[in-house]
């Protein structure tokens, strides 16, 4: 299933809630990212006021050949300095998530909070400047119009 089609909950095995941090708004450069899965079944089996178990995680920090921006870093706790030693976004780092997110049951939904206009669209242009993309089969959820909806 690409992003494009439609799949139900039901069909979903595997939930990957994403995050990233960045430089900053203005020409935005990766400095973070985070995923963490959890299994449908484990979600929707949980007890009510109890986190799921999270069964695979991902956290890596990237070198964005940037400068940080003074409120991204305040609100990151990340500045160039922390991240110097760090490497770049490359093709090992597109690997490895392709990786890590072919390692989970499928079909896989990676959910992002505004993830349509920011996370998502950041993630998938660092990987076409890589010229790889991300796996076909993954459905890509956004977060923040739930949270809205529920205000």
């Amino acid at each position: 299933m690409s992003l494009s089609e439609q799949a139900t909950f039901t069909e979903i095995n595997s939930l990957v809630f994403f995050d990233l941090e960045t430089t900053g708004l203005k020409e935005p450069q990766i400095t973070e990212l985070s995923f963490f899965s959890v299994e449908k079944s484990q979600f929707l089996n949980s007890q009510k006021g109890k986190i799921p178990r999270v069964t695979n995680r991902l956290n890596m920090c990237i070198n964005p050949s940037k400068k940080i921006e003074p409120k991204a870093a305040e609100i990151t706790q990340l500045d160039n300095r922390d991240l110097e030693h760090q490497s770049k976004f490359d093709g090992d780092v597109c690997d490895i998530i392709s990786s890590f997110l072919n390692r989970l049951r499928k079909p896989v939904c990676v959910v992002a909070h505004n993830g349509m206009k920011f996370d998502f669209p950041i993630l998938k242009a660092e990987f076409a400047r890589m010229k790889q993309a991300l796996p076909a089969d993954i459905l890509c959820a956004d977060s923040l119009p739930v949270f809205k909806e529920l205000e």
